[in-house]
């Protein structure tokens, strides 16, 4: 019986369509997207785009119109076979403007849990419950008590940004906090660790760290640049290493009152600070410091966090008990989906199947409406000359759609690889010091761009002349207004290229 249930649920599975999901990044520099193939183990898709300044200011919009056309582009590349198509998205909001807080509550049962669950966020929440979205998920259940995350944004904030993904043509199943996102990367990299993982992030916004267990965030705090530099016009290094210093002490007595142990280790997503940074903390508070990385090869550091949210996409919505700003719990919404998606699948069977019924009466009834010949007639005049045309035209029509395969044979291999350009930028890059940031490119030949940081203007200039005397590199530019300081002293610099493969050997 259980064998024919689940052969049963398979067969509808096969019937309900269910469309990729992919992960979204919004940032005030840029956005990203980013999709995996069935099954979770190769990058199906990698596109990012810069965001004009202004559009997005502190992780909230800012120029709604700008954004939707910035995201309409996205969603072309992002939907190449049909433009008109929706692609679901899991988004990945900036730290700035989400809150998240872990709580207990007594074990109440698991049906009692959401009610209780939401009378609590709304009194621990920062924000007046009817301006905000909020969601909680479980972090741990003991006989006499559940420890919950409650995650919050305002609802105007979250729905700016929906209106425009919708506009665009996205539909976001899932808003989640920034740390939510890297959590999956972490957790899908290491496993659910018993230990206590600090993960310490330098990104655009500021200085943003959380503490993972088990699985499960526990520590969410973020310290904006703004914050940290307070009335003076810039950021000295002596006052950030002392600040960093100081925020991670504050998470080592955390995890020691929390869990009553040592912070176990501390993951680093800081380009270009991670020796000085795994040094300070490793001599401060004796820890095991290293970079944090993925399972998947060669996907820089900008890039963990649109993964992670791309990781969660992969899932099966069904269970996926997570939490979500600003959206049904995904399994309520993932039955409604199904339900919806059961009822358009067989009215569309339906449709086709009547019409074929149609065509078959209609065509029985031509055939009995007309006055037979006898048989003795129909061979005498039977002609093969007519027949042997029709085999003919065939024959001509069977080599041109051969002629066709071949030709997109020919366009596929003309595809310039992802991973090849980025190898190619990096092997240059390297020698010099010179690290890729973000890149946006299209398919062949045509013109892409990258935003890279260097440790001066002088390796700029360099590193522009390498790359320009490769083979495979022509129309290399460096546009002077793309060239600017960094806060951590590097020079962030926007670099466009044409980029060909050399010809594989034997052509």
């Amino acid at each position: 019986m259980t064998t024919f249930l689940k052969q049963l649920q398979s067969f509808f599975e096969a019937l309900s369509s269910k469309p990729q999901v992919g992960g979204l990044r919004i940032t005030d520099t840029t956005v990203q997207y980013l999709v995996l193939a069935r099954g979770g183990k190769l990058i199906r898709q990698a596109s990012a785009l810069p965001l004009p300044k202004g559009v997005v200011n502190g992780g909230k919009v800012s120029d709604r119109g700008e954004l939707v056309r910035v995201l309409k582009q996205l969603h072309a590349s992002a939907s190449p076979v049909d433009k008109r198509q929706t692609v679901q998205v899991v988004v990945s909001l900036p730290p700035s403007i989400t809150y998240a807080q872990s709580f207990m509550v007594p074990n109440v049962g698991p049906e009692r849990l959401p009610t209780t669950a939401s009378l609590n966020l709304q009194m621990i929440s920062p924000i007046p419950a009817d301006e905000a979205y909020m969601s909680w998920q479980l972090l741990k259940e003991t006989k006499d008590a559940y420890e919950l995350l409650g995650i919050f944004a305002e609802r105007k904030v979250i729905d700016a940004y929906r209106t425009a993904l919708t506009d665009a043509g996205f539909s976001a199943i899932a808003f989640e906090p920034h740390s939510l996102s890297l959590s999956w990367t972490v957790t899908d990299t290491l496993g659910a660790r018993d230990d206590s993982i600090l993960v310490l992030n330098v990104i655009n916004d500021g200085l943003h760290m959380f503490v993972i267990k088990n699985g499960g965030v526990y520590f969410d705090y973020f310290h904006s640049w703004r914050s940290i530099q307070g009335s003076g016009t810039r950021i000295t290094q002596d006052a950030f290493y002392t600040l960093l210093t100081e925020e991670v002490r504050k998470v080592v007595h955390f995890v020691s009152g929390r869990f009553q142990e040592k912070l176990g280790q501390v993951l680093l997503n800081t380009p270009g600070l991670e020796e000085r940074i795994a040094h300070l903390l490793s001599e401060q508070f004796s820890v095991s410091v290293s970079p944090l990385a993925s399972r998947f090869s060669r996907v820089y550091p900008s890039w963990l966090t649109v993964l992670g949210a791309a990781i969660r996409g992969n899932w099966d919505r069904s269970k996926d008990v997570f939490a979500s700003l600003g959206t049904e719990r995904l399994q309520v919404a993932f039955h409604h989906e199904q339900t919806l998606e059961f009822f358009r699948l067989w009215r569309s069977i339906a449709a086709v199947a009547v019409g074929i019924f149609l065509l078959l009466f209609g065509g029985g009834l031509v055939l009995l409406g007309a006055e037979p010949g006898s048989v003795e007639q129909r061979l005498g005049k039977f002609d093969t000359s007519a027949q042997a045309q029709e085999l003919s035209t065939l024959e001509t029509r069977a080599n041109q759609f051969n002629g066709l395969v071949a030709s997109v044979a020919d366009i596929k291999g003309d595809e310039v690889p992802f991973v090849r350009i980025i190898e190619a930028l990096e092997a240059v890059g390297r020698p010099y010091g010179v690290v890729l940031d973000e890149i946006t490119m299209g398919g062949g030949t045509a013109t892409a761009q990258a935003v890279m940081e260097a440790p001066s203007y002088e390796i700029v200039t360099l590193f522009k002349k390498a790359l320009a005397g490769r083979d495979d590199f022509s129309a290399v530019d460096v546009p002077l207004a793309t060239i600017a300081p960094t806060a951590e002293q590097f020079v962030r610099f926007t670099i466009q290229f044409t980029y060909r493969p050399p010809a594989a050997s034997g052509e």
